[in-house]
């Protein structure tokens, strides 16, 4: 194999390994249930505009 070669699976490898591990945290942090604070919804209820709260 040539430096070329070598350097070039060697690159592919590690873009192979950051696209895994970046897929594996994107299904992890999707599946986490969102967070819910009625304290929050009632601050958002209270500032939304009139023509909203209709």
């Amino acid at each position: 194999m040539t430096t070329f070669e070598i350097a070039f699976d060697c690159a592919a490898l590690v873009i192979t390994l950051v696209s895994v591990l970046y897929m594996r945290y994107l299904v992890k942090t999707y599946a986490d249930d969102p967070v819910d604070d009625p304290e929050l919804v009632q601050r958002f209820i209270e500032a939304a505009p009139y023509s909203a709260k209709e």
